[in-house]
């Protein structure tokens, strides 16, 4: 990954410690500050590229995995359909990278869960489809994931008075940019009054949020599952208690809603699938090959039952 650069390769080590303190700030938050503390008090370096496998190519076997399974292993390229939780978010933010994530011109966005919605409701070749490519890399730790961790440490006060929680957010976001070939249009969105202007005098909690909101859409077509462990760590993105209220299915949802037309996206919309009521996942379950292949597979809990870490207020 790193061609043999052990600099590179220590400064993965300490990004991944501190994601590991920062998963158990709410948990253990005397372990988690004084780990930080002291990945700082010893001069810790933390990424300052992708550590990621670049590496893939437009052949059968040798593409990216996620484009491998959807695209070129399933007889269909219309499957991975892109949600209007994103879809929303970034359209109402003017933000250029939807259309590196999504078909836009002439497409809506799937509601959550809305996957079996009839054709009364809404024409799937209407439906925006997942934007995928065979040489997309695959990415253990991002650039603009190392810079909003930091960011989120320097706020919480735990990095012995180094770093500056605004710089390190406004490198994470022009990162994400940067990802897409957008760094031109990084700056406008970070100035006074952008869409992702960070909150210096806000308290810690909204510095959080503007934190793991653009990290949460920096993630999209890479990092999904850190993604959604980050929002069960954090609770960003927020419910979108407002819309779940009304208890929408397949049968009853109506893309033309008022309410419904009027979001904004970024906040979680409960599946119109949904069997849990109304609850959202909170981890992964063990597929049944693991159980078959490892008897010491841990028992089954409920995908709505939180992990150990998960203790956030």
């Amino acid at each position: 990954m790193f061609q043999g650069n052990v600099d590179k390769w220590v400064r993965f080590a300490n990004t991944l410690k501190l994601k590991i303190y920062m998963r158990q700030m709410y948990i253990r938050p005397a372990v988690a500050q004084a780990g930080i503390e002291k990945l700082y008090a010893d001069g810790a370096q933390f990424l300052n590229v992708d550590a990621s496998l670049n590496i893939y190519k437009d052949e059968a076997n040798k593409d990216n995995p996620l484009y491998a399974s959807d695209k070129r292993g399933i007889n269909t390229t219309t499957n991975l359909r892109v949600s209007a939780t994103i879809f929303k978010y970034f359209q109402s933010k003017s933000d250029p990278r939807l259309a590196k994530i999504a078909e836009v011109t002439g497409k809506v966005p799937l509601p959550q869960g809305g996957y079996d919605l009839g054709s009364d409701k809404i024409q799937s070749s209407t439906v925006s489809l997942s934007i995928l490519a065979p040489t997309d890399a695959v990415y253990l730790i991002s650039l603009p994931e190392s810079y909003f961790l930091q960011a989120e440490a320097v706020a919480m006060g735990w990095s012995n008075g180094t770093g500056n929680d605004k710089a390190l957010y406004d490198a994470g976001v022009t990162a994400a940019f940067n990802k897409w070939g957008l760094s031109a249009s990084a700056a406008a969105f970070l100035a006074a009054g952008g869409a992702y202007e960070y909150p210096a005098a806000g308290t810690f909690e909204q510095k959080q949020e503007a934190i793991i909101m653009a990290k949460w859409a920096s993630m999209v077509r890479s990092q999904g599952l850190e993604s959604f462990f980050e929002t069960n760590r954090t609770h960003y993105p927020k419910p979108a208690t407002a819309l779940n209220a009304l208890g929408w299915t397949a049968n009853t949802f109506a893309p033309t809603n008022a309410s419904y037309m009027a979001w904004s996206g970024g906040e979680m919309l409960y599946s119109l699938a949904g069997t849990t009521g109304g609850s959202f996942p909170k981890r992964l379950l063990f597929p049944a090959t693991e159980r078959q292949r490892n008897t010491n597979t841990p028992a089954e809990k409920p995908v709505v039952a939180k992990v150990w870490w998960d203790v956030k207020p």
